[in-house]
């Protein structure tokens, strides 16, 4: 889950200036709520006084692991060039992770058995690299007392990762109630390592600073490589958040045509928990909330956080935030799509009533972005509507809408990376 090299591939300055949370630490954070969720909650789980969902758990696991992976170009064993090779086997985990959210039973056993493989195995081989490198551990206790935080750190997270991988792979070897504590303190060591990260990036200068998840689109750099699949992916967090909203979007849309056909069953409980996640990791990683943009805060991220929260329980408990999560994914969706119209549409009232004397041009690609932000708008809009009034708008359509969302999101994708491209 975790990169030895974590510490060394910080945000750009402009990105980790003051005490502005990096994208490191967000996605630390939220593995850490996941899993001291699940501990709290398995003491019930496990007494059968709430009901319990394995495949949605797992596979919103799965999903966060994807995010990790696409955003950031680290997977549970550690840190690979982030080609597009691990692009898209990140894509697939998601694809993985949303069908075993969304269809109960149909992939059981599998995705807990698969999670488990992750975690054993990932937290082995980086409890090596982090004892046996020769810039690791040793280097850093002998350097500043938060590196020596951050060695600790590092270790206990991978040697609890060793325990909560076997024990998930292996649920009979331990009780219940053992198997809970491990989980609490697994999201601990995560709160910590997030902690060390923070202050350790803080105190680096800027030439210690290297480029990660906020580097910015190099053209040539891009055509390295003799094959495409081995060509570094240089994608940048917005592109690769509204791909991946876009791609769930379009996998979800096609797991309704079964599902009206009564073929197997489909969880709208657990979709609406997995996209507020979504729609909330949007918001710790980019800013991005339903009124506006906002610079990523510790009160952003406390607020992100708490989303996040409810969309964890809601997949790992079924039926005891249903209420709640409609109202939310509903409310979230109507008030983005309509601030976001308004902003749009605002600017451009403003430039009929007072002309200027030599209007600029549009580029075509600003053009794109415009039209393509004003379709989305429009039908999170709708979409959210649906959620909040169901039965009013027929399936058949609110099947389409999603569809038709999912695929404009990864236009607006595609649109953003151009411009990134063009301003290259």
């Amino acid at each position: 889950m975790m990169s030895n090299k974590q510490q060394e591939q910080t945000p750009s300055p402009a990105r980790s200036k003051g005490s502005e949370p990096t994208l490191e630490v967000v996605i630390l954070l939220v593995f850490g709520v996941f899993l001291f969720i699940l501990g709290l909650l398995w003491f019930k789980i496990q007494t059968g006084e709430l009901p319990y969902n394995p495949n949605s758990t797992y596979g919103l696991l799965l999903v966060i692991f994807s995010l990790e992976i696409i955003t950031l170009g680290r997977s549970p064993f550690g840190d690979f060039r982030r080609s597009w090779t691990l692009i898209i086997l990140g894509a697939c985990m998601a694809v993985l992770g949303t069908v075993a959210c969304l269809i109960p039973g149909l992939m059981e056993g599998f995705t807990r058995e698969l999670v488990g493989i992750f975690i054993f195995a990932g937290g082995i081989v980086s409890f090596l690299q982090l004892a046996v490198g020769k810039d690791q551990a040793r280097t850093w206790i002998r350097t500043s007392s938060i590196h020596k935080h951050l060695a600790l750190a590092l270790g206990l997270l991978y040697f609890i990762e060793v325990l909560v991988g076997l024990v998930t792979l292996l649920p009979s070897i331990t009780t219940n109630t053992v198997t809970a504590v491990l989980y609490i303190i697994f999201g601990i060591s995560f709160f910590y390592l997030a902690w060390c990260l923070q202050k350790v990036t803080r105190l680096n200068s800027p030439e210690e600073i290297t480029a990660s998840s906020s580097e910015p689109y190099d053209a040539k750099t891009d055509k390295k490589g003799s094959f495409f699949l081995f060509r570094d992916a240089h994608i940048p967090t917005v592109v690769a958040l509204n791909f991946m909203f876009g791609l769930i979007l379009i996998l979800v849309a096609i797991l309704l045509i079964p599902a009206n056909m009564s073929i197997f069953t489909f969880s709208f409980e657990n979709m609406r928990g997995l996209l507020l996640v979504i729609l909330a990791l949007q918001m710790l990683a980019l800013g991005s909330t339903p009124v506006g943009e906002f610079k990523r805060s510790w009160l952003l991220i406390l607020i992100g956080l708490a989303f996040i929260s409810m969309g964890i329980i809601s997949c790992i408990v079924p039926g005891l935030l249903a209420g709640v999560m409609v109202l939310l994914l509903a409310i979230w969706n109507i008030v983005w799509g309509s601030v976001g119209l308004v902003k749009i549409f605002l600017p451009i009232l403003d430039g009929i009533r007072h002309p200027p004397a030599e209007p600029a041009p549009i580029p075509p690609l600003i053009k794109k972005m415009i039209v393509t932000k004003i379709i989305v708008f429009i039908g999170c809009i709708i979409f959210g509507i649906s959620v909040l009034l169901p039965g009013y708008i027929p399936d058949l359509i609110q099947l389409g809408m999603v569809f038709i969302l999912g695929i404009l999101f990864i236009r607006l994708a595609h649109v953003l990376q151009n411009l990134m491209v063009q301003k290259a």
